[in-house]
């Protein structure tokens, strides 16, 4: 099971962001949360499903690029396809046509609970940032924002906080 580096913390009375619960050990590493597979993920589950060497897959499961941004391993605009009956996954990069209809395509709501998550506050209260963007695009208003505060990563912001 993946968390971030923020689960299971306190709100930081100041900044009113999540404080740094968990530090990867190792530099690289990055502590993400499950709403989509890491490339890595990917990779092995191509090998627990010895999937490596089977036709390319029929059915297409997409990862929109806010999402993607935070696994380097993974272009933007990329595809991530899964055949159901083979679990064999691939991932490839899109065209401008193709990326245009994608951009249409997530801007759309998830939820018929989104205009009531937008009236208590989650659109904009940072815990729950993320998943809004995810579930609630268009009425939270996510479908053209900048993530510059996503690019932050969990080191990053626990050295801030300690210095």
């Amino acid at each position: 099971m993946h968390y971030d580096s923020t689960a299971f913390g306190k709100m930081d009375p100041l900044t009113r962001r999540p404080m740094v619960t968990m530090v990867p050990v190792k530099e690289m590493v990055m502590l993400t949360d499950n709403l989509v597979l890491t490339h890595l993920d990917a990779q092995k589950l191509k090998i627990l499903g010895k999937c490596a060497d089977l036709p390319k897959p029929k059915t297409a499961i997409t990862a929109p690029d806010f999402l993607l941004e935070e696994q380097p391993s993974i272009a933007t605009n990329s595809v991530i396809e899964h055949n159901i009956n083979t679990h064999n996954i691939q991932v490839t990069e899109m065209d401008n046509s193709a990326s245009q209809d994608f951009h249409r395509l997530i801007c759309n709501d998830r939820s018929q609970e989104c205009e009531k998550f937008r009236v208590r506050g989650f659109c904009s209260n940072y815990r729950y940032k993320r998943l809004m963007k995810v579930h609630c695009r268009n009425t939270c208003k996510f479908c053209h924002e900048p993530h510059s505060e996503e690019n932050e990563t969990p080191r990053k912001m626990f050295e801030n906080r300690i210095s």
